[in-house]
């Protein structure tokens, strides 16, 4: 059994049944034995928070082996993979998956859900240090780098917490989309 498969079985099965998805269940789609995946990993905590790391480590690998970062240029920019990569982000990486199941992670997964939110830091961080590498983006004082990587991380939390979009009649697609505008057309010069 690879984990590769594993981790994508188990977003499948997130998104089909949310987290109430069984061992057994995850077993019988992998074709293996329940004994098998508790080789590999130690517990359903275990695994949801290695799948997490596979959905993260994937979104925030900066090298250009990643599909969507087939660009024309062949030695694209930080920013150019960072613009790729946050317009293709709703249609491709599998974190909405994830993040339907918030509220089931919060309650059942806290150290889970935790950890999820601390990769949302790193991701809002990177896309800070991506942005301030641009040579178009003007000088920052301290403080606005501040308050821009305390905006990016808190706006990446709000959109991804569970019914936070749903209750503003807010598609997590297009949520995604404008924040990518507002942040690569809003601060360029």
């Amino acid at each position: 059994m690879e984990a590769k498969q594993a981790y994508e079985i188990v977003l499948h099965l997130i998104e089909e049944k949310d987290l109430n998805f069984t061992m057994d269940e995850l077993a019988e789609k992998l074709k293996v034995s329940k004994r098998t995946i508790y080789q590999q990993f130690s517990s359903k905590a275990n695994l949801l928070k290695q799948t997490i790391d596979y959905v993260f480590d994937d979104l925030l690998d900066n090298s250009q082996s990643s599909p969507i970062c087939q660009l024309d240029n062949p030695h694209p920019s930080s920013l150019e993979i960072l613009q790729q990569r946050l317009q293709a982000f709703p249609d491709i990486y599998d974190l909405d998956k994830l993040l339907r199941s918030s509220a089931a992670f919060s309650s059942n997964y806290p150290e889970q859900w935790e950890y999820v939110n601390q990769r949302l830091d790193e991701l809002g961080s990177r896309v800070f240090e991506i942005l301030l590498d641009n040579p178009q983006v003007r000088i920052l004082t301290v403080t606005e780098k501040k308050v821009l990587l305390i905006t990016l991380q808190q706006a990446i939390r709000k959109l991804v917490q569970g019914n936070f979009l749903d209750q503003r009649k807010l598609d997590f697609h297009d949520a995604i989309l404008a924040l990518n505008k507002i942040l690569l057309e809003g601060i360029l010069y």
